[in-house]
């Protein structure tokens, strides 16, 4: 998922520089590219074995006759998606995982209007301020799974929102063409990548680790199959949720309030992103807090 962070970020970076390079139309030229290169590699995905599924999952005239019925299990359990959803840490890490994304697409739909109406730049110029925040994503991610991994999503997820609501609102100063303030500009970028980078594998092992502490505490209670690609479904579409509120939100409230109103807004919401994460998320060091019972 920092893959597609880094995604979006890029986007205004290779798109500037193509715009500036080449015309407008070349600008899709990478992005068909990617459909074609993404469609031949599916390509080359192995299909299930044949008795996989008879392998894995007995049929009904395999299956011994008398079933012990665990907690949670039985015809009248709710859908798994009712299920995830009622679990106060993965409804967290869900709603932290779309701010983040909120507040990234929102840097990328007002960001460059707001560079070329205070600074005059051109694409090419747009596109490198975008590197500000999209290095922290490509270099900080990995070593902040690394961590992640050791300690717990607890610590890197609080102290990713910390860094992320200051530096937000902190981007609010900039007002005046001038080089400190472009100087500032990109740092207070750079500060904010730090911060995704640190938040969003955070999140995104909380979302797995939620799941464990569901089917920990209630054994069973996903099937035979268990939940992981419904939680991964729904991930991605708090994922997408962010990436259509963004816009829709930084676009109305500059327009309303302003620069300054927009990134201190996200600021206060980045801060409560941190209360939320301090009351739900899990402690535990390591894959050992899934332990962690859900309220």
């Amino acid at each position: 998922m920092s893959l597609s962070s880094l995604g979006l970020l890029a986007g205004p970076i290779i798109g500037g520089l193509i715009y500036d390079l080449a015309s407008y139309v070349a600008v899709f030229a990478p992005a068909f590219a990617l459909i074609i290169i993404e469609i031949i590699l599916c390509g080359f995905l192995q299909p299930l074995p044949p008795g996989y599924k008879h392998e894995h999952h007995p049929s009904s005239e395999q299956s011994p006759l008398l079933h012990h019925r665990t907690e949670g299990q039985g015809q009248s359990s709710p859908p798994t998606l009712l299920i995830l959803l009622r679990s106060p840490r993965f409804l967290i890490a869900m709603i932290g995982m779309c701010m983040l994304n909120t507040f990234m697409t929102a840097l990328d739909a007002v960001l460059p209007i707001f560079l070329q109406d205070l600074f005059h730049y051109t694409s090419s110029q747009i596109a490198i301020v975008f590197l500000s925040n999209s290095l922290p994503l490509m270099i900080l991610s990995p070593l902040a799974g690394y961590f992640v991994d050791r300690i717990g999503p607890f610590r890197p997820a609080i102290l990713g929102f910390v860094l992320t609501a200051p530096s937000l609102m902190l981007l609010g100063l900039i007002h005046q063409n001038t080089i400190f303030s472009s100087v500032l500009l990109r740092l207070f970028l750079f500060w904010f990548g730090c911060g995704v980078s640190l938040a969003m594998p955070a999140l995104m092992t909380e979302i797995s680790m939620a799941t464990e502490a569901v089917e920990k505490r209630h054994p069973g209670v996903f099937g035979a199959r268990g939940a992981y690609s419904q939680a991964y479904g729904l991930s991605n579409a708090a994922f997408a949720a962010g990436t259509l509120a963004g816009p829709l939100y930084a676009g109305y409230i500059r327009k309303w309030a302003g620069w300054g109103a927009m990134t201190v807004s996200m600021g206060v919401l980045s801060l409560v992103a941190v209360g939320l994460v301090v009351g739900f998320t899990g402690r535990r060091g390591g894959w050992s807090g899934c332990g962690r019972e859900d309220v």
